[in-house]
């Protein structure tokens, strides 16, 4: 299975083309990507894949191996086959924060996290929705090269009327050249949302601050 980044999230397609010349017809099969839970069986592998819209699919080819009877949060790009199945074509683990190199996969409290860290450099914001019990975010974030370290951590701001979320971004004083990607899914558990409740995440932009409010 193919391991390079996912840089994009791809939306349902599904392309007939015809060959004028030879008249043969290749149909491409539909392919579709986006935040999922990915179900590990007894041996550790993908079996089960389910999106945000509340339908799963069986996983007809043996991913990399993970930990046995584990749900994974993920970006996957994957391809639709018959009777249900899809084949798993990339995949990315999702997580709240990447600081000192270690990956944070929790929103931590605002009171807690460290003051060295809160850090306010611009990021884009480029996706932000709930779904199935997350917050997921896809960041886009300007890099000098493919080396460089950045730091950001998702916080959940003190507030005693509103579930409120900031992102923190340390840029370390990298130059701003093009975007990379990064996947967030903040678990929502224990912040006691009810449907229909607001949720609501900030950040520094680069062309805008990001106020967004988002309902449950």
């Amino acid at each position: 299975m193919k391991r390079t980044t996912l840089l994009y999230l791809f939306t349902c397609v599904s392309l007939i083309v015809f060959n004028s010349c030879s008249k043969d017809i290749e149909v491409l099969k539909a392919v579709s990507a986006g935040f999922v839970n990915c179900h590990t069986d007894s041996e550790g592998y993908v079996s089960v894949l389910s999106d945000d819209m509340g339908h799963s699919y069986m996983v007809n080819e043996k991913s990399d191996k993970l930990r046995p009877d584990t749900t994974y949060r993920m970006v996957c790009s994957y391809t639709y086959g018959e009777s249900g199945t899809v084949t798993i074509d990339q995949m990315i683990h999702t997580y709240c924060g990447r600081i000192a190199g270690e990956l944070n996969y929790n929103a931590m409290e605002e009171s807690s996290f460290p003051k060295r860290y809160e850090m306010n450099d611009p990021v884009n914001i480029e996706l932000a929705y709930p779904g199935s019990g997350y917050l997921n975010i896809r960041l886009g974030i300007k890099v000098g090269s493919k080396q460089s370290s950045h730091e950001f951590q998702v916080v959940h701001v003190n507030d005693s009327e509103k579930v409120r979320f900031k992102v923190y971004h340390n840029a370390a004083g990298d130059e701003e050249g093009y975007t990379l990607n990064a996947y967030l899914s903040v678990p929502l558990t224990g912040f006691g949302l009810s449907r229909g409740d607001s949720i609501y995440l900030s950040s520094n932009g680069y062309d805008k601050d990001y106020n967004l409010v988002m309902v449950y």
